[in-house]
């Protein structure tokens, strides 16, 4: 009786053995088949990854050969423009070049039709007013003789700028160009020439008068003391 049973042990043993075996067999197919899945979901996607490569790379080609056209075209197009300011530039310098040389033309013209003093007697006749019946002098050519601008004339004068161009005959205009021919005309008969004569009244600083100048003093109203100055420097070269 025991010997059946344990015969029959055995054979259960031996059965749940091969039992195992054979799980373990369907576990190491089941494996193979789940590593054989992974390795062609490997491949699939390594042949996409080729695909969409092989398909990019296309890509880039068709988009290199269809931005050559439009880059050339860019490219000229640059070149054009270039060309066209640099045209431009040649034009622009080439009048102002004509435009600076009618701008001397000018001058030259002005000079020659405007001439200058050399006496005292052509300063006289050269700032009457030729455009008022009045007997009166030019702002306009006096601050030309002296280089004097109508604002600093204005100032000399103590008026608006606008009066030495709109009322050229006011009596303050007016004053002061007389007064400044006086003090001129005492230098000229000083050293005989007129336009050293000028030189001094606008430029030389009298020590006597706290190193002003003529100019300075004739607009601060003080033409008798410059002209007395004047008049003892020529009797003192006379003694």
């Amino acid at each position: 009786m025991h010997m059946t049973d344990d015969i029959s042990s055995t054979q259960r043993a031996a059965d749940q053995a091969a039992d195992a075996q054979g799980a373990i067999r369907s576990t190491q197919r089941a494996a193979d088949q789940v590593a054989d899945a992974a390795q062609g979901a490997i491949r699939s996607t390594q042949r996409v990854a080729d695909q969409a490569l092989d398909r990019l790379s296309d890509k880039v080609d068709e988009v290199r050969s269809q931005a050559a056209p439009l880059l050339n075209k860019v490219s000229s197009q640059a070149e054009a423009a270039a060309r066209r300011g640099m045209e431009a530039v040649r034009e622009t310098s080439q009048q102002l070049r004509e435009r600076a040389l009618q701008a001397q033309d000018m001058t030259l013209a002005y000079a020659e039709e405007v001439r200058f003093p050399q006496t005292y007697p052509e300063l006289a006749g050269f700032l009457r007013d030729s455009e008022s019946y009045a007997p009166q002098l030019s702002p306009k050519r006096f601050g030309e003789l002296l280089g004097l601008d109508v604002q600093t004339l204005a100032q000399q004068a103590r008026v608006h700028r606008n009066t030495v161009a709109r009322a050229p005959g006011s009596k303050a205009v007016q004053d002061l160009i007389r007064e400044a021919l006086r003090v001129i005309k005492a230098a000229t008969d000083l050293n005989g020439n007129l336009g050293e004569a000028l030189h001094w009244y606008r430029n030389e600083p009298l020590a006597p008068f706290g190193y002003r100048t003529a100019e300075r003093l004739v607009a601060d109203n003080r033409a008798d003391d410059v002209v007395r100055y004047v008049s003892s420097l020529e009797a003192g070269a006379a003694g």
